[in-house]
């Protein structure tokens, strides 16, 4: 029905106006030609009041997707000349995201797990060694991830992230929730933290939950190399050092001696001689013809 004074709008007036319905439902994908449209109809409005406004219709409207930072919306909220960044700060708010659900489940401690990869106690790491904090964590995301992310912190490019730079930028808490048991509940002796991840296991467990390394009172570290072995294995599993310290020659094996000019290789039993040198094995016994 019209009335006989309606004109009808011409260009793209109506399709802009049921783009900016769209919007005003918190839709958030979005085809190209239609970003290009709604930029036109939310023109007048500045790219922060646009957010404002769209997260405030998200929150009361309590739509089951609230994560609007890896979709095409993102576009209309950020410069045109940052458009190339968007991919990196979506999979930031993801990791700040794992990381919060990490604290919450398992509590975990990014800062322990910060100074960890520290080891020259500078207070600070490099690129390299922020990603390595990352895979501590367990966040569940691929290293081509990290590193997108790496690169996204480092955004002066000095390589060098500080402790605080990394509490601010994953939005890390200085205090620690407590653990939803209760705390009367829980004695000295109930858990054990995993060295790896700083995840707090049962005692009941010899493998963290979190990231499956052998942990708790039935393990010891290695001295070389400072890597958590089951209490079952008498060689370090990383490095081949025993628990005295000292280099032991694994189960099935023997070392091809240094005493005698070998090459201290270890070769299975199976071989006579050393698959490095060719030297015998020095338990034969020497015939005499």
């Amino acid at each position: 029905d019209a009335g006989p004074q309606f004109a009808p709008p011409s260009g793209n007036a109506v399709p802009i106006a049921l783009l900016c319905m769209r919007f005003f439902n918190c839709e958030m994908f979005y085809t190209d030609d239609e970003l290009e449209l709604l930029e036109e109809g939310l023109r007048a409005a500045g790219l922060e009041v646009r957010q404002a406004f769209f997260k405030e219709c998200l929150r009361l409207r309590r739509r089951q997707r609230n994560l609007w930072v890896d979709t095409p919306l993102a576009k209309l909220f950020t410069a045109q000349a940052e458009w190339h960044l968007l991919r990196a700060r979506a999979q930031l708010v993801l990791v700040r995201q794992a990381i919060r659900l990490r604290i919450a489940s398992h509590q975990i401690d990014p800062a322990s797990a910060f100074l960890k990869v520290d080891v020259a106690n500078k207070g600070a790491v490099t690129c390299e060694g922020l990603q390595r904090v990352l895979q501590y964590l367990h966040l569940g995301f691929t290293p081509g991830e990290y590193v997108e992310v790496c690169r996204t912190v480092d955004s002066d490019g000095t390589d060098s992230i500080s402790l605080q730079q990394f509490m601010r930028v994953f939005e890390v808490p200085e205090v620690l929730p407590a653990p939803q048991m209760a705390a009367s509940t829980d004695k000295p002796g109930d858990f054990w933290t995993c060295l790896h991840c700083t995840c707090r296991n049962p005692k009941e467990l010899t493998m963290c939950d979190a990231c499956g390394m052998p942990g708790g009172s039935k393990t010891w570290q290695c001295s070389q190399c400072t890597f958590i072995n089951a209490g079952a294995v008498m060689t370090c599993e990383a490095c081949g050092f025993g628990t005295n310290g000292e280099i032991e020659v694994p189960a099935g094996h023997w070392v091809c001696a240094a005493e005698s000019g070998g090459c201290t290789k270890f070769n299975p039993n199976s071989l006579y001689y050393c698959e490095a040198c060719d030297r015998a094995r020095p338990d034969l016994p020497c015939h005499r013809f």
